[in-house]
């Protein structure tokens, strides 16, 4: 049987390589992954022309791809490991476009703390972790980390077992149980006087073409007391000289007479 001139050209545009599931994309030479999963077809570009790297960003996509597969099996039945809610946990941090690269890996940094801080956790049926469990964790890992790093890493409890929650495999989250930690403020330590002053008279001869212009915006900061977001709306008629004062409006489209959020001094 002759195949249509379509499926001629659909074959020409991709070339089959001697990998199994790699696959080329002849007009850029684009690798890209073609597998099964469960009976579903995947193919998805692996962001490369480089045989060796394709093959390496194969064998990572399979591997995520399988897992998840075996981890949505296991949700359906209603059966699920604390390490299978995590592995689907990481794949929403890490396909959420909101969070910046940084925030990630900053997930990631507390995924890694409650590993190793709970080594048997991964492997605990879901269903059976208990309120005791939690906050015996807690109690532990709060006694080493900050106060910052404990609610961040209980945050990544208590949303890897609210999956759990979602897939059926129980009710309630135990991890709620679990009190933040509350956190100080770092305590401002202001440069002395004479320090300001070198700071400043350092940007001045920095010789860049702001110099000057920065080390004047940096002393009317400091001296008025102002945010940068209220210095950017300062104007003219705002700057009382014989009073020495400058009224503080904010945004100036939002102005009224009665509308003044504070008074800098000259």
């Amino acid at each position: 049987m002759k195949r249509s001139k379509a499926a001629l050209g659909h074959a020409k545009r991709w070339q089959k390589t001697q990998f199994s599931n790699l696959i080329r994309y002849t007009p850029s030479g684009t690798y890209f992954a073609r597998l099964r999963v469960n009976g579903k077809l995947i193919r998805k570009t692996l962001k490369t022309n480089v045989l060796s790297v394709a093959k390496l960003r194969l064998a990572d996509f399979e591997k995520v791809e399988r897992q998840g597969a075996e981890s949505h099996t296991n949700v359906s039945r209603g059966k699920l490991t604390f390490g299978e809610a995590l592995d689907l946990y990481r794949q929403r941090i890490n396909g959420a476009v909101t969070l910046k690269p940084r925030s990630k890996d900053y997930y990631a940094e507390r995924i890694t703390a409650l590993r190793n801080s709970w080594p048997d956790l991964v492997k605990t049926d879901i269903r059976k972790i208990t309120k005791s469990d939690c906050t015996n964790w807690a109690a532990s890992f709060g006694r080493e980390a900050s106060s910052t790093a404990y609610n961040n890493t209980v945050k990544v409890l208590r949303d890897v077992l609210t999956i759990g929650m979602e897939s059926g495999a129980r009710y309630d989250n135990p991890a709620l149980c679990i009190k933040r930690a509350s956190v100080k403020p770092k305590k401002l330590k202001l440069p002395e006087f004479d320090k300001f002053n070198d700071l400043v008279r350092t940007m001045e001869a920095a010789g860049g073409r702001f110099s000057q212009a920065c080390a004047d915006l940096v002393r009317f900061l400091a001296y008025g007391g102002f945010r940068k977001s209220e210095a950017a709306h300062i104007q003219w008629q705002d700057c009382d000289f014989a009073g020495k004062k400058i009224g503080v409006w904010g945004d100036p489209e939002k102005r009224t007479e009665n509308g003044i959020n504070g008074i800098g001094y000259l």
